[in-house]
């Protein structure tokens, strides 16, 4: 469930999308998964282990392949055309950098990433159900989608880093790769994949 102080800027989201065409709905989408990638590769840069590097580029390459999707999509149904910027705030909430020296910044930066994930899948939800366009509300439909694929990778790997918190494990335990080094074995192998 999305907090409480996020409820008024979803509303504006929702009131600014609702009654788009298509074509606005898909250019929206498309121009979110891009900003969405760069967002994953900012924190990748901050991030101090690969294994966690690896997993915010993995969630940018899948954005990245989100937007190759629906610019697809788009030139299919509008050729010759190209997406338009539309005026609506981004469903993306602002940008979080951690310093990423610790689990708790590591699994905090998780948090933000799933709450945003979380955001953006049920901002899509209420606005297919809004929509006065049925091919929107389809849109919408699958937006939402995309945007529950990206929070179930998240949970996932927070669930994982939140196991290694309780067995007092460091992000410096996990080589690239996602496992755990030799010394630490004995606690069990790790996988962020």
């Amino acid at each position: 469930m999305v907090r409480p102080e996020l409820k008024e800027y979803m509303e504006k989201v929702i009131e600014a999308l609702k009654d788009k065409s298509p074509k606005e709905v898909l250019s929206y989408a498309i121009f979110n998964e891009e900003d969405e990638v760069e967002y994953y590769r900012k924190l990748a840069e901050h991030a101090r282990r690969e294994s966690i590097r690896v997993l915010f580029l993995q969630m940018a390459e899948e954005s990245l392949e989100h937007k190759e999707k629906l610019l697809k999509l788009f030139r299919r149904l509008y050729p010759g055309e190209e997406p338009v910027k539309v005026e609506a705030p981004p469903v993306e909430v602002a940008p979080f950098y951690p310093k990423f020296e610790t689990v708790d910044e590591y699994l905090e930066a998780l948090e933000y990433c799933m709450e945003s994930e979380l955001f953006a899948r049920e901002t899509y939800e209420i606005l297919a159900q809004k929509a006065v366009n049925e091919d929107s509300r389809v849109l919408f439909v699958q937006l939402a989608e995309m945007e529950r694929d990206h929070y179930l990778r998240l949970k996932k790997a927070y669930e994982l880093l939140t196991g290694f918190k309780s067995k007092k494990m460091m992000p410096e335990d996990i080589e690239p790769g996602g496992t755990s080094s030799p010394t630490r074995r004995k606690l069990g192998t790790c996988s962020l994949t």
